[in-house]
């Protein structure tokens, strides 16, 4: 942690600096053009930092920081209770904010942990693996999609979270995806399921391909979001709809921001 106060200090330093040269505007600019944050002070590749009972590496030139520390996450968090028998499907799981909260509260249910970038999964590998060796997380390096397919990923800068094959952006690469069912088909034995997607878009396209994943879950947590083609309210629509009717009883948060669905 030490680390990383360091460098955060470091870049405060870099940013009174480069505003009493160039002014707030410029500063700006360049700090958004080179992905200047915090982490890129750090000396090391990486350094793992210990806090809030959850611990990881922060990877030199990311937003790992505040992805796994410093979000505010307490909503959907607060609603991942699991009884012994739940397996815990992250989907969307970045580099293990709720992978790594989840498994370190329920350290004896099965947890499948599913992120389609690359060099996301790498450093989810790292942190569930390496960091943590945690025995019961099973991890998935593919894309959740209505069939089977390779598809484009657009990167949104340093905010690694936000890669989405529904807005575009200069910078893309390629991922290979299936359905949920098939995925889950293969490492799961009808276990009752609690469900976290955030997939920046392909959240209907996923739920299309998981109908029978939906029977066995008894509660899914969505986080919402627009796409080039649809706005937040529009993709809310038909997510609400094929969770309605495949039973879940729902409630909407932060204007459609989130949704849960639960089975009684």
């Amino acid at each position: 942690m030490l680390l990383y106060n360091f460098s955060y200090f470091c870049y405060i330093i870099a940013r009174v600096s480069v505003r009493i040269i160039v002014g707030k505007e410029k500063r700006n600019a360049i700090f958004k053009k080179r992905l200047i944050s915090p982490s890129s002070f750090i000396m090391k590749k990486y350094t793992v930092i210990s806090k809030n009972n959850i611990k990881a590496a922060i990877r030199k030139n990311t937003m790992d920081y505040r992805i796994l520390f410093d979000r505010n996450e307490g909503d959907l968090i607060s609603e991942i209770e699991l009884n012994h028998n739940d397996t815990f499907v992250d989907i969307g799981a970045n580099v293990g904010t709720y992978t790594l909260q989840v498994a370190s509260k329920y350290p004896k249910n099965k947890i499948i942990s599913i992120e389609a970038h690359p060099n996301e999964f790498n450093a989810l590998k790292r942190n569930v693996i390496d960091v943590n060796n945690l025995e019961n997380v099973t991890l998935v390096n593919m894309g959740v999609f209505s069939k089977k397919d390779e598809l484009t990923l657009y990167e949104q800068g340093i905010w690694t979270a936000s890669s989405s094959a529904f807005i575009k952006s200069e910078k893309q690469i390629k991922i290979k995806c299936d359905t949920l069912d098939k995925i889950i088909q293969k490492l799961e034995n009808n276990q009752k399921l609690v469900i976290k997607m955030d997939i920046e878009g392909s959240e209907y396209d996923a739920l299309l391909g998981g109908i029978k994943t939906l029977e066995n879950c008894r509660k899914i947590m969505i986080e919402v979001h627009y796409t080039d083609a649809l706005t937040r309210k529009e993709n809310l629509d038909q997510i609400t709809k094929i969770l309605k009717s495949n039973n879940f009883s729902l409630k909407i948060y932060e204007n459609g921001l989130r949704v849960i669905g639960i089975k009684n």
